[in-house]
């Protein structure tokens, strides 16, 4: 059985190792969602690199 999970996150390198691990855990864990927020760095790189996670988690099926 998953966990299923939307995560909020500002993305920086420590949530970024984070976030690729779960994403590589897919017996573990059924992410719904990745929410990007402002945090140390600005809204739009967070939203581009909260886009970019997106796109790994649908490419290593």
């Amino acid at each position: 059985m998953t966990r299923k999970l939307i995560i909020l996150t500002d993305p920086g390198q420590d949530q970024a190792a984070a976030i690729l691990t779960i994403l590589g855990q897919k017996q573990a864990f059924e992410v719904l969602g990745l929410v990007a927020t402002a945090g140390n760095i600005n809204l739009d790189h967070t939203i581009t690199t909260t886009f970019s996670f997106n796109l790994w988690g649908t490419c290593h099926e």
